[in-house]
Formats: structure tokens, C-alpha cells, sequence
């Protein structure tokens, strides 16, 4: 039902053992909605520094405290996109992961694009937020389940567009990728 991949990594992740608890400020209109994200994120053993309603309150927190991840709700007053521009722009920079409502394509690339490391659906079970956080903050990605396709199609396309040969990454000395020359004798 949720995220495949990014589960499995997530629990991978999840399962080694942290040597200090992550520091993590949620960001969410709601305030019912923050207090249960806490909750859930201090059962499994991290600290919430920093509870916002709206994205002038999550500067004002990143200039107090030292934070690792920062969960960021998509409609949080001020702008959830927004508020990840302007974090995403400071020089130390947690990790950051939008929370949704729903998984739209034209939300998730505009928080990708924002600078977003992660987007999360509020629907996530409470037991697995906690490692969606832990992977994040190691340096995953977590996405919802299909978007992670069309993100290599919007990306393929963007390649496409700008005119640019797809290339290697790095010299192939051993001709590993180039073409098999034909065979000689017909077999």
C-alpha cells in the first residue's frame, strides 16, 4: 500500500542503530495533526525542538535551535514550498520533508524543486513516519508509491528537451558500453 522501495530502504535504514536521536522540527496548520507527528516521533526516540504553525515561526525556530529534519505540511500558513525555499537557501540546511495531503505530480516537483529532500502523504502510518524520518535524515529519498516513475519520466524529459546527448557520468576506459562489433562469418 505504501511506498515499496522507499520502505524497504527506509526500514534498512531504520534498523541500524542510531547513536543519537534526531532533532526535528514539525511544521503543520493543524495543531492536532502536529501534536500526533511529535508523538509518533518521540515514541521511536527522536526530539521534537521545534512545533510551528506557520513558516515565519520555522525561521524564528532554525535561528534557535540545531535541527536535523524538518517536516514541513504543504498548506502550512506562508506557504509549505515556500518555507522549503527558504530553508533549503541557509547555509546549515536540515533535511526537509513536505508533508501532503495528497500526492499531486505538481506538488511534489514544485517541493523537489524548492528544495525538498522528501515527500511524504499524510496518511503514512504513524509506526513508519518515524523511519521515513531516520532515512531521510541519512540521505534517502522518500516518495509516494508511483511517483518515483514519473519523477525519471519528467526528468528523462527535461533531458530530452535541452538538447544535450545522454553521456556517461564518467569515461568507460574499458569499452564496457560500447557496441559489440559485428561478427565476422555469418554466426
Amino acid at each position: 500500500m505504501f511506498w515499496r522501495s522507499a520502505l524497504i530502504s527506509a526500514l534498512v535504514v531504520g534498523a541500524a542503530p542510531r547513536t543519537r536521536s534526531l532533532r526535528v522540527l514539525v511544521a503543520e496548520r493543524d495543531e492536532a495533526t502536529r501534536s500526533g507527528i511529535a508523538a509518533a516521533l518521540e515514541r521511536a526516540g527522536n526530539r521534537v525542538v521545534a512545533s510551528c504553525a506557520d513558516g515565519a515561526e520555522v525561521i524564528a525556530a532554525l535561528k534557535r535551535h540545531r535541527i536535523d529534519v524538518c517536516l514541513i505540511g504543504l498548506d502550512l500558513p506562508g506557504g509549505g514550498v515556500t518555507t522549503a525555499r527558504a530553508i533549503a537557501g541557509r547555509r546549515t540546511k536540515p533535511r526537509i520533508i513536505i508533508l501532503a495531503a495528497t500526492a499531486r505530480e505538481r506538488d511534489l516537483f514544485a517541493a523537489l524543486r524548492a528544495g525538498a529532500d522528501s515527500f511524504v502523504v499524510k496518511d503514512v502510518d504513524a509506526a513508519a513516519l518515524p523511519q521515513h524520518v531516520a532515512a531521510v535524515a541519512a540521505g534517502e529519498a522518500v516518495l509516494p508509491e508511483g511517483m518515483t516513475a514519473r519523477l525519471i519520466d519528467e526528468f528523462r524529459s527535461l533531458a530530452r528537451n535541452s538538447g544535450e546527448p545522454a553521456r556517461p557520468a564518467q569515461p568507460d576506459p574499458a569499452g564496457t558500453l560500447a557496441p559489440s562489433p559485428p561478427r565476422k562469418g555469418g554466426s
